[in-house]
């Protein structure tokens, strides 16, 4: 299905046109080129958007297009502007973090950094314990503890833990306010 509101410049190379139905014209990518059983030259194709009319230099990606020239950080911050975030998830982990007093509890232990705690615990608990994507996470979901802009989220935790190592190994006091609850 092609995404009808983002534009992509035409690739270089190894694309080919075929009419559709009225004006439209689809575009092709060669995927594989090579010589069938009788030896003629042959190659695979795959449809990876429509041509924008309007400027024959662009055109209109499908979901195969995604899968053949990734996605850079500004075209998802085109098609995904930050006022079109998702909520749902972190809205209810945020939600049920404040209702059974962890972020209370958390706040107590660690002043500076409880915040970015919940982050990653949000993002674990989203998309499992690898947490290489947690930025990419971040760039498409609400933030409710929204970072100072500059960083980010995962870079922030990190950093802020490796200077400040004292305050994450206070264990008796963390076990001390978790069991007072």
């Amino acid at each position: 299905m092609a995404i009808r509101t983002f534009t992509v410049a035409l690739p270089d190379r190894n694309i080919s046109f075929k009419k559709g139905p009225k004006d439209t014209r689809y575009v092709y990518l060669s995927t594989r080129h090579y010589r069938n059983e009788k030896g003629t030259p042959t190659h695979d194709e795959v449809i990876i958007g429509k041509l924008n009319p309007d400027n024959p230099e662009t055109m209109f990606p499908n979901d195969n297009y995604f899968d053949h020239f990734p996605l850079t950080d500004e075209a998802w911050n085109e098609i995904l502007p930050t006022k079109s975030r998702m909520v749902g998830s972190t809205a209810l982990m945020y939600h049920r973090a404040k209702t059974i007093g962890l972020e209370h509890c958390l706040k107590q232990v660690f002043p500076n950094h409880y915040k970015q705690i919940l982050q990653c615990a949000f993002y674990i608990l989203a998309r499992g314990g690898v947490m290489m994507y947690m930025d990419d996470f971040y760039q498409k979901h609400q933030n409710p503890y929204q970072p100072e802009s500059g960083k980010p989220p995962k870079q922030k935790v990190f950093s802020s833990l490796l200077t400040a190592p004292n305050e994450v190994y206070r264990q008796s006091k963390w076990e001390m306010t978790a069991v007072s609850r």
